[in-house]
């Protein structure tokens, strides 16, 4: 994140106008789920935004945007301007290159309660001339504030790709006496099914593997 924010105040530097932290870059910054294909490294090009004209001449490493740039949509981090997460958001909806990515910015926001979807359908209405409105639309619509992790944002989407049926999201399962066994990430009522997105990194040998199994045990 550090070095990512130098290449930031150099980019700033470059464009020689007023601009902002916007895009994969603004993310990174607030600390929002990166995309899968960026495999934990940061971006390779800054990108900025810009109220004052054309985006004019490309400078190497640098992706600036033109577009409207509401005063509460700017926040600053230190040294660094850039768009608050709920437009960072919207922006990443709005270009898109694998929607599952920018669904799962649109839930972390969410999650954080950093926006609600009224709250970020307004911010997408000063975009409706501009390209990009219809997935964006479809990202927010698709959006989960009860995802809790980017694998359970990409899940979800791959159950609708496969024309499954939308589950319930983080939904607490009693026993018979009504004491909580535990949350699962996936629930679809209708056919007694549950579905968890764990990772390599949630288990280690040694108890927590068995600890997860007597769960399993209790919830089947």
């Amino acid at each position: 994140r550090l070095a990512h924010e130098l290449d930031v105040l150099a980019a700033l530097l470059a464009v020689r106008r007023p601009a902002v932290t916007s895009g994969w870059s603004a993310a990174i910054l607030h600390g929002l789920p990166m995309p899968i294909a960026m495999a934990g490294q940061p971006p390779a090009v800054v990108t900025l935004t810009t109220n004052a004209g054309r985006a004019g001449t490309p400078i190497p490493g640098v992706r600036l945007h033109a577009g409207p740039l509401n005063a509460d949509h700017v926040v600053r981090l230190g040294e660094v301007a850039l768009t608050t997460p709920a437009r960072t958001a919207v922006d990443l909806a709005r270009w898109a290159d694998r929607p599952v990515d920018a669904v799962a910015v649109v839930d972390a926001v969410l999650n954080r309660g950093e926006a609600v979807k009224p709250h970020l359908a307004a911010i997408l209405q000063r975009f409706r001339s501009w390209p990009g409105m219809e997935l964006a639309r479809w990202i927010i619509d698709a959006a989960d504030p009860n995802a809790e992790s980017p694998l359970e944002s990409h899940s979800r989407i791959m159950f609708v790709q496969q024309g499954l049926p939308a589950p319930e999201s983080q939904v607490e399962i009693p026993d018979q006496q009504g004491r909580v066994i535990g949350r699962v990430d996936f629930l679809w009522r209708d056919m007694s099914t549950i579905g968890e997105a764990d990772g390599r990194l949630k288990y280690q040998i040694g108890d927590a593997v068995y600890r997860e199994k007597q769960r399993e045990d209790r919830l089947r």
